[in-house]
């Protein structure tokens, strides 16, 4: 829970949060803007099972489908394993 709303401060922002980066600079990390991520997170939570929010095995919330998602973008755009990203 903390690494989400840690995660929304930083990147996303929503109306409860402003993100500690600004549109340009969430652009050049990811490649892509803010709308069209939030697109590409509803497009991909309707049609692929994988980016949706579950239960898990202890009974808890599951990985947040815009988790899933930063993660994927930032392994494509730098090239590496997303377990390069864990410390960050």
């Amino acid at each position: 829970f903390f690494f989400l709303q840690r995660v929304k401060l930083h990147y996303l922002g929503d109306h409860n949060y402003v993100p500690r980066f600004d549109d340009r600079q969430f652009e050049r990390m990811f490649r892509v803007t803010r709308t069209i991520f939030r697109h590409i997170v509803n497009s991909l939570c309707r049609h692929d099972m994988f980016f949706t929010q579950k239960v898990n095995a202890r009974k808890e919330m599951g990985v947040h489908p815009e988790m899933k998602v930063l993660a994927a973008l930032k392994t494509m755009y730098y090239g590496v394993a997303c377990s390069c990203f864990s410390a960050q």
